[in-house]
């Protein structure tokens, strides 16, 4: 590889997420180009019905949790292809943000249509609405099946 080329992946637990870690990886593969997995998670609040109090998820599950899913998209790559190198992280905080963070060092970035986050009806995730919008690279968004 004469200069370092990288595709940054978006990723949650989603069905879309893992089509597009699936297709970041092939694009990989024709560009010679690492890969970046990023995971950003941020804690939600619920609150009781009945005492209407905010109840936060414990923190060390919430990382967890995010640890996991990073580590099934390296899992991933690697299944598909074990020469590419790949590289995994947990972020707190707004997802587009770190995502399109990382854009200014990627050559592309891949997220799936739809994530776990916001509304049935919606067609495109706002996740991956906000990175194609403000990204400094190509986006990629990868339909749903």
């Amino acid at each position: 590889m004469s200069e370092h080329r990288k595709i940054v992946v978006g990723v949650d637990s989603s069905p879309s997420s893992l089509q597009a870690v699936t297709w970041a990886t092939n694009e990989a593969k024709l560009r010679d180009s690492s890969i970046e997995i990023i995971h950003a998670w941020s804690m939600p609040f619920v609150s009781e019905p009945m005492a209407m109090m905010p109840m936060a998820f414990p923190l060390e599950i919430m990382v967890e949790d995010a640890n996991k899913i990073v580590a099934a998209a390296i899992a991933t790559v690697t299944s598909i292809d074990p020469k590419i190198q790949v590289v995994g992280r947990v972020e707190r905080g707004s997802a587009s943000d770190h995502l399109i963070t990382a854009g200014k060092s990627a050559d592309l970035i891949v997220v799936g249509s739809r994530g776990h986050g916001g509304f049935v009806g919606l067609l495109l995730g706002s996740v991956a609405q906000q990175v194609a919008n403000h990204a400094p690279c190509p986006v990629v968004i990868v339909p749903g099946k």
